[in-house]
């Protein structure tokens, strides 16, 4: 063992040297509890079927090497990589990445999830410290048009997608609340169901986090987030706002089905009053590059799941030509 390189509820991530190889790599030591290590057991099967499905990595998702059990702990065995795209951007002070790298990102990012949906799987839990760079080397470069503040520019925007800990097969068993907090789509909060659409709004999320350097939807409290989505893309379609449970939908909207932000307004405003429309964080008429992301955000942050792009059609969106 020779670093700790990351930990969560679930267990720890350690970087090991193999004493026979020599090989550096990252192993995934997940705790002794039950829970834990049957989710394990079921991540291991997701990751056997991408690692089936795509011998050779092409469609950029982190494979495992190899998994053992020691001392009761499941051990997951993957390639070291460089750090998360969110890693990089917390060292680099939240500058956000250039136009051309948020390009490249959103291209093999939404291959990797065209990938996961073909094999019917949703991964429900896409965010940018879920994208590992495969390398972390930079330069240091002028930031913008000024010449004393500096940024770190990848020389590689080569990426890999990890953590399927919550990866589901479409027609099995979907838990209610799936997805971190900021990349949660409308119809989780609204308890309407989930399924690969609700990948395609976190996309949308992580494109702009991206572009901006800072998280699209910061908040903790479902009115305020709702009322955020309310900014950003326009009121909830009536026909997903009436099929909410009505005790949910009194909690959640007004009687003319505008959200209704919290029960204090003025504790949770200052959040919500930043918020600005989609058109305005990304104006289409600065260029036509900038259009054709206006409109692949558009069409990712849809309100309603069903009138979302999926992975496939957003792969051949104008935006990657």
């Amino acid at each position: 063992i020779r670093r700790l390189l990351g930990q969560g509820t679930f267990g720890k991530v350690m970087e090991c040297e193999d004493n026979a190889s020599g090989r550096v790599v990252a192993i995934k030591v997940i705790r002794a509890v039950p829970k834990y290590r049957d989710a394990a057991k079921i991540e291991i099967r997701v990751l056997q079927t991408l690692q089936r499905n795509d011998p050779t990595n092409s469609y950029q998702c982190m494979h495992v090497n190899e998994t053992f059990d020691y001392r009761n702990h499941v051990c997951m065995v993957f390639d070291l990589l460089g750090p998360s795209v969110f890693d990089f951007l917390k060292e680099n002070e939240f500058r956000p990445f250039s136009l051309h790298h948020v390009q490249l990102f959103a291209e093999q990012l939404l291959r990797s999830v065209a990938f996961l949906h073909g094999l019917n799987l949703v991964h429900t839990d896409l965010k940018p410290e879920n994208i590992l760079l495969e390398s972390g080397a930079y330069d240091v470069v002028p930031f913008g048009s000024s010449t004393s503040v500096k940024t770190r520019m990848l020389r590689s925007t080569r990426i890999r997608l990890i953590d399927f800990g919550s990866a589901t097969f479409d027609n099995e068993y979907h838990s209610q609340v799936v997805s971190t907090r900021h990349y949660r789509a409308p119809e989780i909060i609204l308890n309407l169901g989930w399924s690969f659409p609700c990948d395609m709004w976190s996309v949308g999320c992580i494109i702009l986090e991206l572009l901006t350097g800072e998280a699209l939807f910061q908040t903790h409290d479902n009115n305020e987030h709702l009322a955020m989505m309310e900014a950003v893309v326009g009121r909830a379609p009536a026909h997903m706002v009436r099929a909410v449970a009505p005790d949910l939908r009194a909690r959640f909207f007004r009687a003319d089905g505008t959200a209704r932000p919290t029960a204090e307004p003025a504790r949770h405003s200052r959040g919500l009053r930043a918020m600005r429309p989609l058109a305005q964080l990304v104006n289409p008429a600065t260029n036509p590059i900038y259009a054709n992301l206006h409109d692949l955000l558009f069409r990712l942050l849809q309100y309603d799941p069903r009138a979302r792009i999926s992975a496939k059609e957003a792969c051949e969106h104008p935006f990657f030509r």
